[in-house]
């Protein structure tokens, strides 16, 4: 289009150029809200940022709480003085079981040795067992009135060890069930406890059926001294 000669055509022209120009001028404030001067994304605030760190950090230490609870319900321990009790814990019993035995490990810390002398517990008794092989290769479970638990040393009751008998159970231990309870122990004195019930090694419930081995006869089902 010619701007010379009139000015009819230069009128049109400035009109057209009017509105290159505004249109120019809104495209460039749409850019400047969302797109640098080099036509790249304009970066976010420092404010969004930090709190996508922040956000990230709290979750990191939310799943680092969990971890760490996750880790005591299946490991806990109990402290009095220079002892430590780790992780009591009993086995599932049968449905018409009666008897359970109960597990826990004991670290003493103390210059002095101690003695474990009596475990109560809502049921009617718990006794003090250890396991004993004969010659013959037969195992027996036999009572005693204390475990010794020498000077910086771990007394461990485990499967197949020395352990604690709980006898009068009128329902089965299910996987899950806290059983409270208080070791008394012969310098130390008493602390209270939670053995945890948990699913028997190998899957099949504990009627602990051995003990009626104690002295050589049959346990509760018939079950005879079993052979190592």
């Amino acid at each position: 289009m010619k701007i010379l000669g009139g000015m009819g055509p230069y009128t049109d022209c400035a009109g057209d150029c009017k509105g290159v120009i505004v249109r120019a001028l809104a495209g460039r404030a749409f850019r400047a809200r969302h797109m640098s001067d080099l036509g790249r994304p304009v970066r976010p605030p420092a404010c969004s940022a930090k709190a996508t760190v922040m956000a990230f950090r709290l979750l990191s230490a939310a799943l680092a709480v969990a971890s760490l609870l996750a880790g005591a319900a299946g490991a806990h321990e109990f402290k009095l003085g220079a002892l430590t009790i780790g992780h009591p814990y009993m086995s599932e019993t049968a449905p018409r079981g009666t008897t359970g035995a109960g597990y826990l490990s004991v670290a003493n810390a103390g210059p002095d040795a101690d003695r474990l002398v009596a475990v109560e517990t809502a049921f009617p008794q718990a006794m003090l067992h250890v396991t004993e092989t004969d010659a013959a290769g037969v195992s027996r479970m036999r009572h005693v009135e204390a475990l010794e638990i020498p000077a910086g040393a771990t007394l461990a009751l485990e499967p197949r060890g020395a352990h604690v008998m709980f006898t009068g159970l009128e329902a089965p231990l299910k996987v899950g069930d806290k059983i409270p309870a208080t070791l008394v122990f012969e310098h130390a004195g008493r602390v209270e406890v939670i053995f945890n019930v948990e699913p028997r090694a190998g899957g099949a419930a504990e009627g602990h059926d051995e003990h009626g081995a104690l002295d050589g006869g049959a346990g509760p089902t018939g079950e005879r001294p079993r052979r190592s």
